[in-house]
C-alpha cells in the first residue's frame, strides 16, 4: 500500500492538494537559527517545506493546523545543529517549547512535542482540537526514504515548479 492509499478515498493527485511555497512561520523560526544551521540552511529549509506539505496533504484539516505543522516541522530536526548531535529529539522539543512560550501558545506544547517526537506524524482519522495532525503517517521518514531512493515524492506535490527554485536541494 502506498502513502496515498493509506488514507481512505484520498488521492495525492486530487485538485484539493495545494502546494505551499510560502510558509512565513517556518521561515521566521529557521532564520532565528540560520547561524547554527550554517551551510545546511537551504537544504534544511527545503526539507522542512516538503515535510510541511506532505503533512498538510495527509492530515485532517482543523483550526490552527497550518501554524502547528509549521512549528513542528521547523523544529523537528533542528537539534542536530543547535545541540550538535544526532540524538536531537530532546533538544528539538526544548527549542519548540521555548518558542511556544515566546509566541504565547504554551497550550500547544503537548501536541507540538508529540509531532516533533513522532517526526510530524499524523495519527488520527478525525480532527480533534488536541492533536490536529496526529495519525500513523511518519511524514518525515517517508519523505527521507523517498529522497534516498531518488524517488520524486507524490508526483506533482514534489515537482510543481520547485526544481527550478532549488526546492529539490
Amino acid at each position: 500500500m502506498n502513502v496515498a492509499e493509506e488514507r481512505e478515498g484520498f488521492s495525492i493527485d486530487s485538485p484539493a492538494v495545494t502546494l505551499r511555497d510560502d510558509l512565513p512561520a517556518v521561515d521566521e523560526i529557521l532564520e532565528l537559527h540560520r547561524s547554527e544551521i550554517g551551510g545546511d540552511f537551504t537544504a534544511y529549509r527545503n526539507h522542512t517545506y516538503r515535510v510541511v506539505n506532505l503533512c498538510l496533504a495527509l492530515s485532517p484539516d482543523c483550526a490552527d493546523r497550518l501554524h502547528k505543522v509549521c512549528i513542528a516541522a521547523a523544529f523537528h530536526d533542528l537539534g542536530i545543529w543547535t545541540a550538535g548531535t544526532f540524538d536531537y529529539l530532546s533538544p528539538s522539543v526544548t527549542l519548540a517549547q521555548a518558542h511556544l512560550e515566546r509566541i504565547r501558545q504554551p497550550d500547544w506544547a503537548e501536541e507540538i512535542t508529540a509531532m516533533v517526537l513522532e517526526q510530524c506524524a499524523a495519527r488520527g482519522r478525525e480532527c480533534r482540537t488536541a492533536h490536529a495532525a496526529d495519525g500513523n503517517l511518519r511524514i518525515d521518514r517517508v519523505q527521507l526514504a523517498h529522497e534516498r531512493a531518488g524517488v520524486q515524492i507524490a508526483g506533482r506535490l514534489a515537482t510543481r515548479d520547485h526544481h527550478a527554485n532549488g526546492w529539490h536541494e
